[in-house]
């Protein structure tokens, strides 16, 4: 957590931010605030998770910056909003993730 944010998650996430599913601000701070979820497991020394789950996935956040954290585990975004998980697979798909990353479309 503390080095550079990937630029195409910026990307992506400015897009998120765009189509009005993430809020204001900056889109780093947004990326810097996600990635303390990783951050706390480091800290607390445990294992990186192999599979995650992100309910809610909204904007792809803390989802799509645990994707690209969490290099070796595999991930499931659920949303219940056919628009917004049409956005999480082109995300993916941009992030190149698409192989470890499911898209869900219901409701939890």
């Amino acid at each position: 957590m503390g080095g550079t944010a990937n630029p195409q998650l910026i990307r992506v996430l400015t897009e998120s931010q765009d189509q009005g599913f993430l809020g204001t601000g900056s889109v780093e701070q947004h990326i810097y605030h996600a990635a303390g979820f990783a951050a706390v497991l480091t800290h607390l020394g445990l294992a990186t998770p192999r599979r995650v789950l992100d309910l809610g996935s909204g904007g792809g956040l803390p989802g799509l910056v645990l994707l690209d954290e969490w290099l070796e585990a595999e991930m499931a975004l659920l949303d219940g909003s056919s628009r917004r998980c049409a956005f999480l697979g082109e995300a993916v798909a941009t992030l190149k993730q698409d192989r470890r990353c499911q898209i869900l479309e219901c409701r939890s």
